[in-house]
């Protein structure tokens, strides 16, 4: 249930309409692919290999990735049933003390909102670009211009990467944002609890019970999106040794050439700039688990030394 009384659901309209959209771009990847299978006349098993890679990872991820997306939708719900929670009780919490800083205690969801709109934009923008300049699906270690079948088959399975990245990015923050309130509001509690006030022990028993909430959603992160990043990880280090495998052939023929080719420099830099930013993905999801367990580690800290006042305030020392 939400604050306002309503039931919290997910639309079966909407999740029917996310699966017929996936099936018919798997079945439009796996025509199109078979068919560009049919004209790779490489002899090099190592080139055949990554050409397979490549035509079919974007319908094996968009298989996998709205597969394990359908199956936790039900963690999901109570993941952000208890985000709901944490908002709902932040002012029972605060409404006994008076608040020396109003602003360092409230949620701004405002500019996460814009944070993360500004990650889905830039994210999809660079690859976007990249795919323009030199495509994934047909990236060789002499380069690929774009192709028409790159709007679908590569575009599509990497903006739904980035999707699937922001999503535990944005929640990851959201909860991190929740621990910050609540060290905000342990460091405007102590000169209460210093003087003995009833009002704020009450509140430091409101935010045990947050605090306990907060932990259970990092709980319900982990189930809900612990199987997408292993994937999308998974990808990104697959494509990274593709890559890096490609960068060194280039560097191998240019230095045996011995002569200056423009042509070659500017595929090597395209292949450089996709290695950049998968490693900049990879850093991102990273980045994103261990703030939100340093904000924990932090907020457990301050709280053990709350509760050490507390019972030194009990007992009258």
């Amino acid at each position: 249930m939400r604050p306002s009384g309503k039931t919290l659901a997910f639309s079966t309209v909407g999740l029917l309409h996310a699966v017929g959209c996936s099936l018919a771009y798997v079945s439009y990847h796996i025509l199109s692919s078979l068919n560009q299978s049919s004209k790779l006349t490489d002899s090099n098993l190592v080139h055949v290999a990554i050409d397979l890679k490549n035509q079919y990872i974007g319908c094996i991820l968009v298989l996998c990735l709205v597969s394990v997306s359908l199956y936790h939708q039900p963690t999901l719900g109570r993941l952000i049933r208890v985000l709901l929670k944490v908002d709902h009780n932040f002012p029972v919490m605060m409404q006994a003390i008076e608040r020396t800083n109003p602003l360092e205690t409230v949620a701004n969801n405002g500019v996460w909102l814009r944070n993360v709109l500004l990650m889905l934009v830039l994210g999809v923008g660079v690859k976007a670009v990249l795919e323009i300049s030199n495509c994934l699906m047909y990236i060789r270690d002499s380069g690929s211009p774009f192709s028409s079948n790159c709007l679908l088959l590569c575009i599509v399975p990497q903006t739904l990467c980035v999707i699937s990245e922001l999503q535990f990015v944005a929640y990851a923050l959201l909860i991190r944002d929740r621990f910050r309130l609540l060290n905000r509001w342990l460091v405007q509690l102590q000169p209460h609890l210093a003087r003995g006030r009833e009002a704020a022990f009450e509140s430091v028993r409101h935010l045990a019970h947050i605090h306990g909430q907060l932990l259970s959603a990092i709980g319900l992160l982990n189930r809900c999106f612990g199987v997408q990043n292993t994937i999308l990880l998974l990808y990104q280090f697959v494509t990274l040794v593709e890559l890096g495998y490609n960068t060194c052939m280039m560097s191998v023929r240019y230095a045996e050439a011995n002569i200056q080719q423009g042509d070659s420099t500017e595929d090597f830099l395209e292949t450089v700039y996709w290695i950049v930013w998968f490693l900049v993905e990879m850093f991102a999801l990273c980045y994103a688990s261990h703030t939100t367990v340093g904000e924990i580690i932090g907020a457990t800290t301050t709280y053990l030394i709350i509760l050490i006042q507390f019972d030194q305030s009990f007992n009258g020392d």
